[in-house]
């Protein structure tokens, strides 16, 4: 068994204030001055930690809101031209959806990432407007 040193304890609770230290024996493959740890690793933990707390808080926004409303609208568009058999309604869907993929371009026009959703949207509904084209004219 090791024995409690308290000036051990006084001497690692300044370098390292979250450790909590107990009147328990160490495990016999803990040496009394070995933390699972180093310092630079709780640095590193505690400073990922806190970037996390202040730059990773995801809010929810209007063009967020409209990139995903645009991509949604394009992939039911989508999927509706491939399923349905009606090509006016394809071509009415599809062009609905275009006026709504480009109404959600100009709310998500302000960051790089919501305008790229509310493009593939677009492109979703582009696609659907030209199936339903294609099979009114071919067949």
């Amino acid at each position: 068994m090791q024995k409690f040193h308290e000036n051990d304890a006084a001497h690692h609770r300044k370098q390292r204030p979250l450790l909590v230290f107990t009147l328990a024996p160490l495990p016999s493959s803990v040496k009394p001055n070995h933390f699972p740890f180093s310092e630079s690793e709780m640095d590193m933990y505690f400073f990922i930690s806190q970037y996390k707390l202040r730059f990773m808080q995801h809010t929810t926004s209007v063009p967020r809101i409209a990139g995903f409303i645009s991509l949604v609208i394009g992939i039911v568009t989508v999927a509706f031209a491939f399923i349905s058999e009606a090509t006016e309604a394809k071509i009415l869907l599809g062009a609905a959806s275009i006026v709504a993929a480009l109404v959600s371009i100009v709310f998500a026009r302000k960051t790089t990432e919501d305008l790229q959703m509310s493009v593939a949207g677009l492109f979703f509904s582009l696609v659907a407007c030209l199936i339903g084209l294609w099979q009114y004219y071919n067949l």
